[in-house]
Order: C-alpha cells, then sequence, then structure tokens
C-alpha cells in the first residue's frame, strides 16, 4: 500500500476560472512559493516539464495558504543521459505553458520550468495566457516567435511595470535572458515587493520544504510527484538530555526513482528533511504511568429474535428529474445563449430537464467580443454536468477584390473604316 497527503485545497485553474485574476500580492506571492517548491526539485536534477494552473494547488491554513506542485509525471532527470521515452514527433507538456526550448526538443534545464511559472504568472495577473491560437501549433509558434504581449494593451488589465518587468524576463524566448535559477526569481520578487503593496513583507527565513513521492514506474500517466513548499513550518527547540518529547519525531527521506521502461536504467537521488509535529512540546516533567485498567466483565448475550418474514429489498432510487449544467469559458465573462436566448454569463449555473431532453437536446452558445463563438448540445444527463470551452480569438480575413458580374456598362463603341 501507499500511504500519501490528503490535500483539501483549489488549483490556481478553478479559483481563476471561479474568481477572476489573482491580486497582485497575491499572485506574487503564490509565484515565490511556487519558486521555492521548484528550487527543491531543480536542486535534485529534476524538471517538471508539466507545470501549469492544474498542477498547483492552494491548501487553505490558519496562517493563509499552503502552495502544492503537483503531478511529475512528465519529470525529466538531468543526470540522465537516456533518451526519453517518448513517439517521434510527439509533444509532451500543455501547449499554453511550454517553453520554447521544450517545444523545439532542445536541452533543457530549470530555466524551462521558470518559463512555465511566468505563463502561470501573467495569467493570475490577467485571467488569460499570452498566447492563445486557433489550435495546439499556432499556440505552440507563437511561443517561438510572437513577443510577450503587454498586459493592460492585450487584456485590459493594468499591471505595476516592475511586476510586467518581472514576467517578461521569466518569458524570454532565450534561456540566457531569463532568471538563471529559482532563487534569482525569488530575490527579484522580494526586491519589488514593497513597490507594489502595503502588506507585509514575505518571510524570507529558509525552512525545511516538504517533498512526497509517489512511487511507481515512470510513465507520462504515472508516478507522480508532490513537491509542497511551506513557509510558516515552526522550529522547535530539541528536548533537554535524558528527556523525551511528548510526540516522536518523525523524519521525512523522500526518494526520488526514475525508471527507464525501454532501456532499463535508472537515476536516483533524495533529501532528507526533519519536520517537527505541530504539537511537540518538551514536558516540564516525566508524566507518571497510568494505573493498570481493571478488566471488564462481558455481558451476557441475548437471544437473537427469528426473523417475522423475508426482508422487503430497497427499491432503488429514481433517476433525478434534473440536473445542473454548469458552464464555463476561457476567458470567463462569456454570454451564454441557449437555443439562440442569452441567459447570461460564465461562469453560469442552470438547471436543465432531464426528461424533456430526451426529444431533443438542448444547443448552447458562447460568444465574446474579439473572440470565435462556440456552440455544443448538451442531452440528459444522470448527474451534474460541468463543461469548459477555449474562446480563441477572431481571425480577420482580408477577401480577394472581384470585379463585377454581368456585362459592362456604358455606351457602345463603333469603329468604321474606309477602303
Amino acid at each position: 500500500f501507499m500511504v500519501m497527503e490528503l490535500l483539501e485545497g483549489r488549483t490556481i485553474h478553478d479559483l481563476l476560472m471561479e474568481r477572476g485574476p489573482f491580486s497582485t500580492a497575491r499572485a506574487l506571492r503564490v509565484t515565490r512559493e511556487i519558486a521555492r517548491a521548484l528550487r527543491a526539485a531543480h536542486q535534485l536534477g529534476v524538471v517538471h516539464r508539466d507545470l501549469k494552473p492544474s498542477n498547483v494547488m492552494l491548501c487553505p491554513t490558519p496562517e493563509g495558504e499552503t502552495v502544492k506542485v503537483l503531478d511529475f509525471g512528465l519529470v525529466k532527470v538531468l543526470r540522465d543521459d537516456s533518451e526519453e521515452l517518448t513517439a517521434e514527433g510527439r509533444f509532451l507538456g500543455s501547449p499554453r505553458y511550454m517553453s520554447p526550448e521544450q517545444i523545439q526538443r532542445l536541452p533543457m534545464d530549470g530555466r524551462s520550468d521558470l518559463y512555465s511559472l511566468g505563463i502561470i504568472l501573467y495569467r493570475m495577473l490577467t485571467g488569460e495566457v499570452p498566447y492563445l491560437g486557433d489550435s495546439a501549433i499556432t499556440t505552440l509558434l507563437a511561443h517561438l516567435n510572437e513577443p510577450v504581449p503587454r498586459m493592460e494593451a492585450a487584456t485590459g488589465v493594468k499591471v505595476p511595470p516592475p511586476v510586467e518587468q518581472i514576467v517578461r524576463t521569466l518569458l524570454e524566448k532565450d534561456p540566457e535572458g531569463r532568471y538563471r535559477d529559482a532563487d534569482a526569481l525569488i530575490a527579484a520578487i522580494d526586491e519589488v515587493w514593497p513597490l507594489v503593496t502595503d502588506e507585509a513583507p514575505m518571510t524570507s527565513g529558509e525552512h525545511a520544504v516538504r517533498i512526497t513521492l509517489r512511487s511507481g514506474e515512470h510513465t507520462p500517466a504515472s508516478g507522480p510527484i508532490a513537491v509542497s513548499s511551506e513557509d510558516d513550518i515552526p522550529t522547535v527547540p530539541p528536548p533537554p538530555p535524558n528527556e523525551a518529547p511528548a510526540r516522536e519525531r518523525r523524519w521525512v527521506l523522500p526518494t526520488l526513482a526514475v525508471v527507464g521502461v525501454a532501456l532499463g536504467l535508472a537515476a536516483a537521488a533524495g533529501i532528507a528533511s526533519v519536520v517537527d509535529g505541530p504539537d511537540a512540546r518538551t514536558p516540564d516533567a516525566v508524566a507518571e504511568p497510568a494505573p493498570a485498567l481493571e478488566p471488564t466483565p462481558e455481558p451476557t448475550p441475548e437471544p437473537t429474535p427469528d426473523p417475522v418474514g423475508d426482508p422487503t429489498p430497497p427499491q432503488a432510487d429514481p433517476a433525478p428529474a434534473t440536473f445542473t449544467l454548469t458552464v464555463r469559458s476561457v476567458p470567463p465573462g462569456a454570454t451564454v445563449l441557449r437555443d439562440g436566448e442569452a441567459i447570461g454569463e460564465t461562469p453560469l449555473s442552470v438547471e436543465l430537464d432531464a426528461a424533456a431532453l430526451e426529444a431533443a437536446p438542448a444547443r448552447f452558445e458562447l460568444r465574446m467580443a474579439g473572440r470565435q463563438s462556440v456552440t455544443f448540445e448538451q442531452g440528459p444527463s444522470a448527474s451534474n454536468v460541468d463543461v469548459e470551452r477555449q474562446l480563441p480569438f477572431a481571425t480577420h480575413r482580408v477577401r480577394p477584390h472581384r470585379p463585377p458580374e454581368g456585362p459592362p456598362t456604358g455606351r457602345d463603341v463603333s469603329i468604321k473604316t474606309q477602303r
């Protein structure tokens, strides 16, 4: 069996879809914590390669929130010289968050993850990604060729210039133009923090970074690793000699293993960190042993009465008459039309009659200025349905000039010749 941490929180993707862009302070704080988690992975020689909002979870804590970086399913060990286990011409990753060197299958290091983090920061600040084409190919080409759009001009969201400069540095096409590592990014965020917010400075002290690995064969669909970055781990002084702490100290010894299926090669690295229990205490005195408990006599069992008759089998619950359809769009705020009639804006939840949809499904359309419209149909369902659609930018095509059809207009001209 495997023992894994149970996470209670929401991903950045879910929060952006429901509530829109983050505040500048929150976006910087989350980015800094992601950078600290990436630093721990990069120090092990590991590149994530699939960093995106749905792979970062924010878990509420009494002090605020803890950032968890998840799903290392496409992890790359830099010390592993074996070939990648991918099919020829197949891209691994998410097109909207892939670095140029990953798209071109060039050598990568931790700066590739920093590029993906720059895309996440851009979206946390504006609610949109900088590059979104009509297809995955056009999106990938935009990463390679198009400059970073100015946030206010492209999205209408005004971002402090020092923060936008951090984003632009992260999104340099050449890795040499980006921050050299996660530490340099953390230093840049700490430098601009007092310039963009009145909130208290972020903790700069270094505490243990807890990394939890889920063991298993390394394939793109399995073997994820959960990396968490926590700034608020309390430090507890060691107990005096000859005194035992109230709670045993736990040693966390994660081991990173990447198994090459084709070549049978393995590369491993690990780190160990000490994490004290939240209620660890040094006792003032040795506790007295608890008195022994006297055995409790067992009660005399009562005779079981004979069954009166065959029990009536439980009836299955009837299918629900209605279900909830939740419609989301990227970006949010699109007008939702049902059978040609506007019913609201995304994100939107509507109750649908399952029986009425048996005869004919409902037709929905999402519209937004400057974006292509998207349509879909919804039939009956026994459970709630959640639909999310991307709205690509509208493309403007110039129609070629065509001459008017039919005979030419004007006066007839005749030419006479003399012999």
